[in-house]
Formats: structure tokens, sequence, C-alpha cells
């Protein structure tokens, strides 16, 4: 069988190089992993990254401590390499958290259930405010997958129904009932 990808680079990232807080141990030997694809019938590129973010739901502003720095390295990777990005993970949250506002490049709200502290607040501000949304144009594939079948456009600004488009959840067992999977993709630039 004939391959129609391309390997064109690798790129490992490490999200124990997230800035030191003394407020929280951000070190928790997570990684992702992206591969540099080229589609070789078209010519096209594209940069697929996996990732595993950290599981535990009480300490949600590790998740998103590591999604800002994961978008900053995607962010850096894509614009050298002029492609978009697919991002593929077990991101341990649900689709209404901050984790997941981050990725449609909107602000954190402290109000939320995720937030259990003043100290998370203060990682969340921190983040957000040193840097931001580094990619803007992220779109869950639930959500273009609900699109297409109800013939819709939904934008960032329309968060509140676009996380409806999430599956309820991706995780089944006999205790546990979550949405953890997610696969997003660059709209702008697909």
């Amino acid at each position: 069988m004939k391959t129609k990808l391309e390997l064109m680079g690798v790129h490992e990232m490490e999200f124990d190089k997230v800035a030191d807080l003394p407020e929280c141990d951000l070190k928790r030997g997570t990684v992702a992993l992206g591969l540099h694809l080229r589609h070789l019938p078209t010519k096209r590129e594209l940069l697929c990254v996996n990732t595993h973010i950290f599981w535990n739901h009480k300490f949600n502003q590790i998740k998103y401590a590591q999604m800002s720095y994961l978008l900053r390295e995607i962010s850096a990777i894509v614009d050298r390499i002029c492609a978009p990005a697919l991002i593929c993970g077990d991101l341990n949250v649900w689709p209404d958290s901050n984790v997941i506002r981050l990725l449609y490049g909107l602000e954190p709200k402290l109000t939320y259930s995720d937030i259990t502290t003043e100290e998370h607040k203060k990682i969340l501000k921190y983040f957000w405010e040193s840097y931001g949304a580094p990619l803007k144009n992220m779109r869950s594939a639930y959500d273009a997958y609900q699109d297409a079948m109800k013939g819709k456009e939904i934008v960032a600004q329309e968060y509140e129904r676009a996380v409806k488009g999430h599956p309820e959840y991706t995780c089944l067992t006999f205790d546990e009932y979550e949405t953890l999977d997610y696969i997003l993709y660059d709209k702008q630039r697909y």
C-alpha cells in the first residue's frame, strides 16, 4: 500500500517548560507530539498535534497553563512552516471549560466552577494577560460535523452555542461519563 502522506518533520513539546509560578507546580511530565505532514497528491501541508493534558479535575489551572504553552508552541511552528494545525487530544476538560474557551480564543471566565481558589484565578489571569490566545481560529471538528448536519456556520463569538456541538461524552466507563477527547482545526487556514 502506498502512502499519501510524507513526514516533513517532528516537533516534540514538553509542558515542563511552562513558566514556573511559585504558587503552583506545573511540572507534570506531560508532552505533545507534532507531525509536520505533506499530502502528496495535493502538496498541502499540515501540522498534526496530539497530546494528553493533565488529568486531575482539581487542578484545572494546570490544564489551562499547559494549553496556553501548547498553543504558543503550535503558533510558532505553523508560522514557520506556513501550514494549518490540527490538534487532537485527551484534554480532560468539559466542553464549557476555560481550556476550551482558550482554544476558541476567548478570555477565561473566572466565575466558572473549574476555578476553585483565588490561586487558580491568579494563574489563569497570569497566562491570559501574558500570552492571550495565540491561535484564535481553532474550531472543533465536532462543531463542523454539527454544522454540516444543520447547514450552519459557528464562529468563536458564538461560543456558548458552539460548545453544544461537542458530544455529550467521549469517555464511557461504569462510573464516568465525560467529554475528554477533542479534535480541533484552524478554520482560517483550512
